[in-house]
Order: C-alpha cells, then structure tokens, then sequence
C-alpha cells in the first residue's frame, strides 16, 4: 500500500498514479490519459497517511456521466474509512472540496470510498452494449493540508 502525500494529487488515466491506490470499481484500461471511470456502484482507492494534526481537505475534480443527457446529475457520497465526509450532486465538470478530520485519517491503512447511487450503464440507457455502471470520470483526487 502506497502513501498519499499531502498536497500530491492521485491522478487519474494511463498517466496518472491512480493504479497505486486503487482498490476496486474503477475502469482503468481505457487509454484515457487523464481520466478514469468508475465502474460500479462503488469505487474505493486505498493508501497509507502521514499522522497530523492541521485541517485537512479532499479536493475531488472529474466529470460525471450523464447518458448523453439521460441522467440530469451524479450524486457522489464520499466516506473515509466508513466516515462520512460529504456528498455532492455533480451536473457538469466538478471540483469539489470537503473538510477532513485529521483524526479519520490511520497511518496504516485508509480506505476512500466514492458512492453514486445514480450510477447507469450505457447499455441500460440504450446508449451501447457497455454493461460497465458508469458514474464519474475522475481527474484527480487531493488530501490538502492547511
């Protein structure tokens, strides 16, 4: 298991770092060079922390599938370690941040988990044979000290 730097983003795509941290739920061979799909219900990301005790945010950037206009939003509820950080409706491109508590974080092993209940197939929407459940594109993920 990888550690997540403070300040240092997950990046996402066949350039980005995101295959160190990665658990389960994310689509990552799709030769995107900034972008990865969640591909399920749920995606989660993995990784080690360094212990502090300064605010903390999570900065989320990515582009929510909505079906060719299908789906009017995402709903994207973000737990840490089976915390609940926060929840956000994404109807276009987001950049979103949450407040962490320091004291969620483990020096061992934290798990992040993004939910999108809202999540579709293209095949499900009639837009394709895609049986992948769709639900953000993610650009990258940042724990942000300070």
């Amino acid at each position: 298991m990888k550690l997540l730097r403070f300040n240092e983003p997950i990046r996402f795509g066949s350039d980005g770092n995101v295959r160190d941290y990665a658990l389960s739920g994310w689509s990552l061979d799709e030769g995107n060079a900034s972008l990865s799909w969640t591909q399920a219900l749920e995606a989660k990301l993995e990784f080690t922390a360094q212990a502090t005790t300064s605010p903390i945010t999570l900065h989320l950037a990515g582009i929510p599938f909505l079906g060719n206009g299908k789906l009017s939003r995402q709903q994207v509820w973000v737990h840490l370690n089976g915390l609940y950080c926060g929840m956000f409706d994404a109807a276009d491109n987001f950049d979103v941040t949450m407040p962490i508590r320091h004291s969620w974080l483990e020096p061992r092993h934290n798990v992040l988990v993004l939910t999108m209940p809202l999540s579709a197939s293209p095949e499900q929407l009639e837009l394709g044979a895609d049986r992948r459940r769709l639900g953000v594109a993610m650009q990258s993920i940042t724990l942000q000290l300070g």
